[in-house]
Parts: C-alpha cells; sequence; structure tokens
C-alpha cells in the first residue's frame, strides 16, 4: 500500500515536469576565467524549460537573465541575477554566469566574492580556481594568484587549462617583476603555442632586457622569415644590434622600419644620431625634421635643427629655428646666442652686397626669407662701422630707421652722420620727419 503510494506520487511528479530540464553548463564561459573572448563569451542558447505551464517564478527570471546576457546588456544582467538570487540563492550556475559578467566588466573585487562563494560550494572546481587566481592577479593580490596557479599545475589539467595557468603566472610575475620567472614560463608556454609569433617575440624582447641580447638576436633571426614586415620585430633586431655595438647593422634594420612605417619615430631618432655622429648633416636633418613634426615644441629638437642648418651653410634656415625655439622659450640662452652668431654670419657673407650698392634689394630678400630681417642689418651696420664704410652705413642705418622710426639711437646715429657728411638736404629731410612724427595727434 505505502509501495504503491511512492510510485504513484513519483510518478505525478515526473509527468508534472517539476525536475528542470538538463542544467545548462557554461563551459564556454571559460574563456573569460583566462581574459579570452572578450565581449564574446555567451550563455547557453536554450532556456531553461519546465514541461508545464506553472513553473517556479526564478525559473523566468533567470531565463530573463540570461536573455540579457546573450544581448550583451550586462548591466541589466546583472540585476537580473540579483533578482533571481533573492528568490532562490543556490544555483551555482546562474552565480557562475553572473560572476563572468562581473569579470568581463573588470568588476574583480565583487567577482572575487562571488567565487568565494562558488568556491566554498565546490572547492576542487578548476574553472572556478582559475577565475579566482585571474581576479586574484586583476586585484593585486599576487602572492595569492602564484598560489592558486601553482597548486592547479601540480593536477591533471587539459593542453587549454595548461595554457591559461601559464599565461596567468607570466603576468603574476611580471607585475612582481621577477624576469627570471618569466622567461622560463615563456618557453613552457611557447612548447604549447608554437604558431604564437607574438609570444616568441615577447621572449627575445625579454631576452634583451635581461641582457642576453645573443638569444634575443637568435629568437629574432627564427621569426624573420615568417614576420620579413613586421615592425616590433623590425625594431626589435634593430635594437638588438645597436647593444651589440653593430650599429651598421641596426641602420639596416631601421631603413627596413621605415620602408614599412616611414613615420617610425624610434628610427628616426636612431638615425637623426647615427648620421650626426658620421658627419652626414642632410640625412641627419631629414630625419630630424620627423622628430620636429611629432613634438614641434621640443627646444632640443629645434636647436639642433638650427645647428645642422648652420653646419649645411643654410643659415637662413637656421635663423627660422631660433626664431621657434625661442617663441616657445624666450630666455635659452643657447638660442639666444645661437641666433646672435647666426645673424653675424649672416651679415658677413651679405657684406659685399651692401658695399655694392645692394642694400635696398637685399633688404626686400631678408624680409621674405629671415624672420629677424632687421637685427641682421644691425650686424651689417656693425662691420661697417668697424671698417669705416660711411656711405654704406648711412644707406643701412636710413633702412632701418625707416623700419622703426622710433629708434632714437639710430636716428641721433644718422643724422650725425648726414650732417658730417655735409649732406644737408637729407638731413632736413630726416628732422622734418622727425619734428611731424613728434607732433601730438590732435594738433
Amino acid at each position: 500500500m505505502i509501495v504503491n503510494r511512492f510510485f504513484s506520487m513519483l510518478f505525478l511528479f515526473i509527468s508534472l515536469g517539476v525536475v528542470p530540464a538538463s542544467a545548462c553548463h557554461a563551459e564556454d564561459l571559460d574563456a573569460v576565467a583566462s581574459g579570452e573572448n572578450k565581449g564574446g563569451e555567451r550563455v547557453p542558447d536554450h532556456e531553461i524549460r519546465y514541461e508545464e505551464k506553472l513553473s517556479p517564478d526564478w525559473i523566468a527570471s533567470w531565463d530573463a537573465a540570461r536573455a540579457l546576457y546573450r544581448d550583451e546588456m550586462y548591466p541589466e544582467a546583472l540585476v537580473q541575477y540579483e533578482i533571481l538570487f533573492s528568490q532562490k540563492e543556490n544555483i551555482d550556475e546562474a552565480r557562475w554566469e553572473y560572476c563572468s559578467i562581473l569579470m568581463h566588466l573588470e568588476r574583480w573585487e565583487s567577482a572575487r566574492s562571488e567565487l568565494e562563494k562558488l568556491l566554498a560550494a565546490e572547492p576542487e572546481s578548476i574553472r572556478y580556481r582559475l577565475a579566482m587566481a585571474r581576479a586574484s592577479v586583476e586585484t593585486g593580490n599576487l602572492d595569492n594568484a602564484v598560489a592558486l596557479y601553482s597548486r592547479l599545475q601540480d593536477e591533471q589539467i587539459s593542453d587549454r587549462e595548461n595554457i591559461m595557468v601559464l599565461e596567468g603566472l607570466i603576468k603574476a610575475y611580471e607585475m612582481k617583476g621577477q624576469a627570471d620567472k618569466v622567461s622560463e614560463l615563456l618557453e613552457r608556454l611557447i612548447l604549447l603555442k608554437p604558431q604564437d609569433s607574438a609570444l616568441q617575440l615577447k621572449q627575445a624582447v625579454l631576452e634583451l632586457e635581461m641582457g642576453n641580447a645573443l638569444r634575443a638576436r637568435e629568437l629574432c633571426e627564427n621569426l624573420e622569415e615568417s614576420l620579413p614586415h613586421d615592425i616590433d620585430l623590425l625594431s626589435l633586431h634593430a635594437r638588438i644590434e645597436e647593444n651589440l655595438h653593430h650599429k651598421d647593422m641596426a641602420v639596416s634594420y631601421w631603413r627596413k622600419v621605415l620602408a614599412v612605417d616611414p613615420d617610425n619615430l624610434g628610427a628616426h631618432r636612431y638615425l637623426c644620431d647615427y648620421y650626426y655622429e658620421n658627419g652626414n648633416w642632410e640625412e641627419s636633418y631629414n630625419s630630424l625634421k620627423s622628430l620636429i613634426k611629432s613634438r614641434p615644441d621640443d627646444v632640443s629638437l629645434l636647436e639642433r635643427a638650427a645647428e645642422l642648418n648652420m653646419k649645411m651653410d643654410r643659415i637662413d634656415r637656421a635663423l627660422h629655428y631660433y626664431e621657434y625655439g625661442l617663441a616657445v622659450d624666450p630666455l635659452n640662452m643657447k638660442l639666444v646666442t645661437g641666433k646672435e652668431h647666426a645673424q653675424k654670419k649672416l651679415a658677413a657673407d651679405l657684406l659685399s652686397l651692401v658695399e655694392n650698392n645692394g642694400s635696398k634689394k637685399l633688404w626686400q630678400d631678408l624680409v621674405r626669407v629671415a624672420p629677424d630681417s632687421a637685427g641682421i642689418y644691425r650686424e651689417i651696420a656693425v662691420l661697417l662701422r668697424e671698417k669705416q664704410k660711411v656711405d654704406e652705413l648711412i644707406e643701412v642705418l636710413a633702412l632701418l630707421y625707416r623700419q622703426d622710426p622710433d629708434d632714437q639711437l639710430i636716428y641721433e646715429e644718422l643724422a650725425g652722420l648726414l650732417e658730417q657728411q655735409g649732406m644737408i638736404e637729407q638731413l632736413s629731410a630726416l628732422r622734418a620727419g622727425k619734428a611731424a612724427m613728434d607732433q601730438p595727434d590732435n594738433q
């Protein structure tokens, strides 16, 4: 009798479908624990179903949460999962999905809290421990992360899980600054991912940073055939040759970099210095222009550009760079001194033209090409005084006075020279112009 009632009740429960359909596992969400599939992880596409219409409210909440998750409406999904937990708290699969969203949104402290609950219920779960290890890395609990990953290494885990462990350990040791550990782990990871050139490149970078330039070069050479135009590889190979003091080889690699990326600043920086050291001013200047383009307010670059143009006897261009530099740093004495030297040199070069009655034409040309033509003429005036070329000096002073009629010193010197030379008509015109200019505006 009792047995018959038991089987009758069991049949009733089965026929009503009170037990849910097969549980929805979220192994496809394991990628979240390793940082893979960012933005692309999804819960299973099927819903949690009961076979009769009067299913519990929490089933509808879970279905709604999963639908929001699949539509990548993550904040809304979190709210719906929280509603689910208020209705039925102990659904580990739902909590894992909730935790996966937190990790996707990089809410690592909250994720750790949820993972502690999951691990309390299932302490040996590989996916929960992997996720906790990663959350520990992201929250800076590096010793805990290393301990978790290390224990997982001692267990029978799949290659995919082993890759996740090694990647996690590498990041943890990088954050701890233990390069030797990172190098060892990278070698093991490369054995599991032999086609991953980015890992091999990372290993070469690390070897160079650890002072193993020859080993780094060997790793780069192994990659050259498969990545002949890779900027990172070419740049690294150039840095390795620099480290080994093979400057010509470094130049060849930096040129390859520029063939792929003409604006590469690392290449231009090296080539600018290399050509400068070898006295190739034109090539050094060509690379320097690219550096100035990226950093137009860098006074040291502007000073170098002025210097190079002085060496190439392009004083007009040098003066422009001195002016640019002084606009940024007006009190920079190197630039002030450099500009004065450039003006004196240009004045000396142009003196013969002034001596041959070409001052007016020269002034027109200087106004077009020199940023401070008056400054150059002042230097020419200095040279004419030294050579006692009075007629030429009068002409230059007259041009300067027309440019700046408020300059009292120029006026007095010009007037004195005109009187000394008996140029009474010109002196009268000068004084008349001065008197008219000094009259108040309302008279």
